[in-house]
């Protein structure tokens, strides 16, 4: 993906619009990697009812990875 967005894009800095993102997945309050990677782990976390260990496979990432995430942006079950 970044050396794609890094051959595609038009600036020396490589933005969301460079990435091969599903339109869908991009909203308008999306404004960096934080906040989309924030969006992306809330919605697979929903997506399998909050059970770590199916989010975590899910996402190609330890448990622990997951753990530090959900701290880092502070995500809880009802957003």
């Amino acid at each position: 993906m970044i050396e794609r967005a890094i051959v595609i894009g038009t600036g020396k800095k490589i933005t969301l619009k460079d990435l091969p993102f599903v339109k869908d997945m991009l909203d308008n309050s999306i404004e960096s990697l934080d906040d989309f990677e924030k969006t992306f782990i809330l919605q697979i976390l929903n997506k399998y009812n909050w059970n770590i260990s199916r989010t975590a496979k899910a996402l190609k990432v330890d448990r622990v990875t997951l753990y530090n995430k959900i701290k880092k942006y502070d995500l809880k079950p009802d957003e």
